[in-house]
C-alpha cells in the first residue's frame, strides 16, 4: 500500500509539472517587468534583481534554442599575475537550452569530436561517445500555452563562476574562495537584449580566508572579492561562411577538432584558420567591413595613438583586395565595451603593469571570428617612459620633440595597438620579423632600436617602426585574400612560394619564447639583422647611459627614489639582446616545411659564429660590464620605499646593504640572466649533440674553455675582484645544478661535472691570491656533491630578477615557458 501511494504521488507530481500555464498566468508573471525584445525575449525584474528569458517552446528533441556563449569579466581584480582582468575573454562555446520536465537545462555542446559524414547513425555514434556538459538548470516559472514560450529565471546562470575565479585564486596561493550567493546579484541596469545578442552583468562576491598578497593589494576588504561577471548570448552565425585551411608556415591562429569520419588515408585532426567573414557584393564592395572601436575611456594622447596604430592594418586589407574592408573608430558613448556587436580595444588598469592581449569570440564549429577583444594595460606606457628617461634623461620629457620619452613611448603604443589587433584579426606572433626587412611585421615583440653615435650621443630617431610590414601584408592576403577557383592547399602553396621568393621569414612562439630555443632568428624584444652586432650596439648604449645616470634622469621636482625604478631597465637593458645572440650557440637556421614546397633542411650555425656568440656573452659577465661608477651608486642612495606605488617593490633591485644601493645584488641579477642564456640545458644538449660531428668541438671542451675564460686573472682593484668572484661563484652554482639536476640530459650532466671538477682544481691552484674565496668555493662544491648523502645541505636561493617583460619569470602566465 505504501509503495502504491508513493507511485500515485509521483504521478500526480509529474502531471502537475507537465501542465502548461495559461496565457493569463504567463502574463501575470511578467507583469510590471521591463520587457526587452531581441534575440530572446528578456524580462528584467528590477525589484528582485532577476533576469528572465522567454525561451521558445521545445522542439521534438526538447531543444529550446542554441547560441554562442561567452563569458568575461566586466570588472576585474586589477592584479596582473592573476590574469583576472576586465574584458579578457574566456573562450566561446555553443550553449543549448533544453527542457527536462519542469526544468530548463543549459548544455554546452562538445565540438571537439565530430563526424562530418552525412550518415546520421555515424554522427550519433560520435555524439554519444563523448561527454557534454550541463552547466546549469532552472525551474520553469510559466508556459504560455498560446505562443509556447517558456519563462525561466537565468539569474543563477549569470552568477556562476564561469571564468574560474575561485580556482585561479586557489591555484596561485591567494586563498580559498567560493561564491557567496547572498552578496551576489544581477545588475539589472546592465541587462541588455539586442537583435543578435544578449549581454548581462552580475556582481559576484567571492568570500574566503587567508587572502594572498595580490588580493590584499587590490581589494579593500580582502576576504570579500567582488568582481563583475559578464555573459554574452549571441545568435549562431548565418550559413555561408567558407572555412579556410590552417597552414603552419603562415603565422595565423587556428582551431581544430577530431573528425571521426576521416578516411583511413586522412588525418583525423582537422585544423582551420580563425578569421572574420569578409565578403563582397556583386559590385565588388565589401559587405560588412571589419570595424574596431577604441575604448573611449582611454585618455588623450593615448586614444589617438591607439586609433592611429590600429588603423595601420587598413593598408594590408586594401592590398589584399578589400579597400574599405577594415577601419578603426572611437567607441560611441553608452556602448557596453563587451557588447558582442562591437570589436573593442579596451584600455585596462591594473595595480602593476602586465601583458596586453588580443583575442576573439569565434564560432567553435568553424573558426569564424565574430568579435575581436583587445586588452591593453595602461601602465606599460609609463614603464616605457621610464626606460627612455633612463636612456635619454628626463630633460625633454613632455616637450613634444622627437626624443621626448613621452613621444617615443607613444610610438611604442601605436605599435602595440597594431600588434594586439593583429591577434584579434587571426594573426600569430612572428618572432623573426625584427631580423629582416626593416621590421617586417608588427607581430614581433619590438625592442627599441636606439643607436650609439660615434660622439657618445644616442640616436632615438628609429626607436620604433611606423606602419605594418611586408610580412603583415602577406599574411592578410594569405588569410583573407580571394583564392579564386583554387582549393586552399594549392593557393596556399603558391603563396608560400611567393613568401620564400620575397625572403619573408617566420618563426613561431614555441621556437622563440624560451631562452633555450635554437632558431637563430627566434627571439623576443630583440632588434637588427645581426644579433651579435646588435648586442655590441646595445652594450655601448647601455654603458653611455649608465656612466651619466643621475639627477639628469629625474623630472623637475621628482623624488630621487624614482631613480631606482629607472635604473633597473637600464642596468638590464641588454637582457633580451643577449638572449637573441645566445640563439646562435647550438642553433640552426630553419623553416617550417611541407611536402613538395622545396624548403631546405635546417642548417647548423658554423662553429666560428657560435664561438663569437659565446665570447659576446662572456663579455656581459666581465667586471667592467657589471660595474658602475661611484657617483651613480651614491645617486641611487639612500634607497626609498616607494610609498603608495604597488609596482615599486617588484620593479627595483633588492638590497642587502640598505639604505645604500647594493651593487653586488644588482650584478648577481645580471649574471644570472647571462647564465640563463649561455647555459640553458637545451642549448647545452644541442652543443653536446653537434659535438659528435667532425666540425664541432665536444661539449666538454666548450665548457672547459668557458671555465678558463670565466676565472680570468685576479684583479688588483677590490671592487673588480669582488665582481669577478661573484661571477665565478654563480658559475659554480650553475654547474652544480646542471650536474645534479634530475631532468638534465646525461651528456650535459657529465660535461658539467667535468667542468665543475676543473673549476675546483683551478680555484685551488690560485688559492694564494684569494684564500677566503678559494676555500669557500671548494667547500661549496664538495658540499653540493655530497648533497645526495647529506640532505641537510641546501642550495642557495637565486637572486630575484625584476621583470623586463610585462610579467616576471616567477609569475604564472600563458606566455611563460616551462623550461629553458
Amino acid at each position: 500500500m505504501r509503495r502504491y501511494m508513493s507511485m500515485m504521488v509521483a504521478l500526480v507530481w509529474v502531471a502537475l509539472v507537465s501542465v502548461p500555464s495559461t496565457a493569463a498566468e504567463f502574463a501575470e508573471e511578467i507583469k510590471g517587468l521591463e520587457h526587452k525584445p531581441g534575440l530572446i525575449d528578456l524580462y528584467v525584474d528590477h525589484a528582485k534583481a532577476r533576469a528572465l528569458l522567454a525561451l521558445d517552446g521545445p522542439d521534438g528533441d526538447g531543444q529550446m534554442g542554441r547560441y554562442i556563449y561567452a563569458t568575461y569579466l566586466t570588472g576585474g581584480l586589477g592584479s596582473n599575475p592573476m590574469g583576472l582582468d576586465r574584458s579578457v575573454p574566456n573562450g566561446s562555446d555553443i550553449i543549448q537550452f533544453r527542457r527536462a520536465g519542469a526544468k530548463v537545462m543549459a548544455v554546452i555542446e562538445n565540438t571537439r569530436f565530430r563526424a562530418t559524414a552525412d550518415n546520421v547513425a555515424e554522427k550519433r555514434a560520435v555524439e554519444t561517445s563523448f561527454a557534454k556538459s550541463i552547466i546549469w538548470s532552472g525551474d520553469i516559472i510559466a508556459t504560455d500555452e498560446v505562443s509556447g514560450k517558456v519563462l525561466v529565471d537565468i539569474s543563477s546562470l549569470l552568477m556562476r563562476d564561469a571564468t574560474g575565479v575561485a580556482a585561479r585564486l586557489g591555484d596561485t596561493g591567494q586563498g580559498s574562495f567560493s561564491i557567496d550567493k547572498d552578496r551576489s546579484y544581477i545588475d539589472t541596469r546592465a541587462a541588455f537584449m539586442f537583435p543578435i545578442n544578449g549581454e548581462f552583468d552580475a556582481h559576484v562576491t567571492f568570500s574566503g580566508k587567508k587572502p594572498g598578497p595580490e588580493v590584499q593589494a587590490t581589494t579593500p576588504v580582502p576576504e570579500a572579492v567582488t568582481l563583475i561577471a559578464h555573459t554574452t548570448l549571441r545568435e549562431l552565425p548565418a550559413d555561408g561562411y567558407k572555412t579556410r585551411r590552417y597552414d603552419a608556415r603562415a603565422g595565423i591562429l587556428s582551431m581544430g577538432y577530431i573528425d571521426m569520419s576521416a578516411g583511413l588515408d586522412e588525418d583525423v585532426v582537422t585544423v582551420l584558420a580563425r578569421r572574420y567573414r569578409l565578403e563582397k557584393d556583386e559590385s565588388g564592395n565589401v559587405i560588412n567591413p571589419i570595424v574596431f572601436y577604441i575604448d573611449n575611456g582611454a585618455p588623450e594622447p593615448i586614444r589617438s595613438a591607439l586609433q592611429e596604430g590600429a588603423s595601420w592594418w587598413a593598408d594590408a586589407f586594401a592590398a589584399a583586395g578589400f579597400p574599405g574592408g577594415y577601419r578603426v573608430e572611437i567607441l560611441p558613448e553608452g556602448v557596453h565595451p563587451l557588447d558582442a556587436r562591437y570589436n573593442v580595444v579596451n584600455w585596462v588598469h591594473r595595480a602593476t603593469r602586465g601583458w596586453s592581449y588580443g583575442a576573439a569570440l569565434s564560432d567553435p564549429r568553424t573558426g569564424e571570428i565574430l568579435r575581436g577583444v583587445v586588452l591593453l594595460g595602461s601602465l606599460r606606457v609609463r614603464q616605457d617612459i621610464k626606460i627612455f628617461e633612463a636612456l635619454a634623461g628626463a630633460g625633454k620629457t613632455g616637450t613634444g620633440v622627437a626624443d621626448d620619452p613621452v613621444q617615443i613611448a607613444l610610438a611604442r603604443i601605436r605599435q602595440l595597438a597594431a600588434h594586439e589587433v593583429g591577434h584579434a584579426l587571426g594573426f600569430a606572433h612572428n618572432m623573426a620579423a625584427s631580423t629582416y626587412g626593416g621590421r617586417a611585421s608588427v607581430m614581433d615583440y619590438p625592442a627599441p632600436d636606439v643607436r650609439a653615435n660615434p660622439d657618445g650621443t644616442l640616436d632615438f630617431s628609429n626607436a620604433y617602426g611606423v606602419g605594418i610590414g611586408a610580412w603583415d601584408k602577406w599574411t592578410v592576403n594569405f588569410l583573407y585574400g580571394d583564392y579564386g577557383n583554387q582549393d586552399d592547399q594549392a593557393a596556399q602553396a603558391a603563396l608560400v612560394a611567393e613568401a620564400d621568393k620575397a625572403g619573408l621569414i617566420y618563426v613561431t612562439d614555441p621556437d622563440s619564447r624560451s631562452v633555450g630555443t635554437g632558431n637563430i632568428r627566434g627571439a623576443l624584444w630583440d632588434t637588427g639583422e645581426d644579433a651579435l652586432e646588435s648586442l655590441a650596439n646595445t652594450m655601448t648604449v647601455r654603458r653611455i647611459a649608465l656612466d651619466r645616470f643621475g639627477d639628469g634622469n629625474l623630472r623637475p621636482g621628482e623624488d630621487a627614489t624614482a631613480l631606482q625604478t629607472k635604473f633597473v631597465p637600464l642596468y638590464l637593458y641588454h637582457r633580451y639582446q643577449l638572449q637573441a645572440a645566445a640563439k646562435l650557440i647550438g642553433g640552426a637556421d630553419f623553416a617550417y616545411r611541407a611536402e613538395g614546397d622545396g624548403r631546405a633542411l635546417p642548417v647548423r650555425v658554423s662553429w666560428d659564429r657560435q664561438q663569437a656568440a659565446i665570447d659576446a656573452l662572456l663579455d656581459t659577465l666581465s667586471p667592467e660590464t657589471l660595474d658602475v661608477t661611484e657617483p651613480v651608486l651614491l645617486a641611487l642612495s639612500p634607497l626609498g620605499y616607494g610609498e603608495g606605488d604597488p609596482q615599486f617593490g617588484r620593479e627595483t633591485f633588492t638590497s642587502a646593504t640598505r639604505p645604500m644601493f647594493d651593487l653586488m645584488g644588482a650584478a648577481s641579477v645580471a649574471v644570472d640572466l647571462s647564465f640563463d642564456a649561455l647555459l640553458a640545458p637545451r642549448r647545452l644538449a644541442r652543443l653536446h649533440q653537434q659535438g659528435l660531428l667532425a666540425d664541432y668541438p665536444a661539449l666538454e671542451q666548450v665548457m672547459a674553455d668557458i671555465t678558463g675564460d670565466m676565472l680570468g686573472k685576479h684583479r688588483s682593484d677590490a671592487r673588480s675582484e669582488a665582481l669577478r668572484q661573484l661571477v665565478v661563484g654563480q658559475y659554480a652554482e650553475r654547474l652544480i645544478t646542471l650536474t645534479l639536476g634530475p631532468d638534465i640530459a646525461v651528456g650535459v650532466r657529465q660535461a658539467s661535472r667535468a667542468a665543475l671538477m676543473g673549476l675546483k682544481r683551478q680555484v685551488s691552484r690560485a688559492r694564494r691570491a684569494a684564500p677566503a674565496f678559494s676555500d669557500g668555493l671548494v667547500a661549496r662544491i664538495d658540499d653540493a656533491l655530497a648533497r645526495a648523502r647529506t640532505p641537510a645541505v641546501s642550495q642557495p636561493v637565486a637572486p630575484t630578477i625584476p621583470p623586463g617583460s610585462p610579467i616576471g619569470g616567477a609569475e604564472t602566465c600563458w606566455h611563460c615557458a616551462p623550461d629553458q
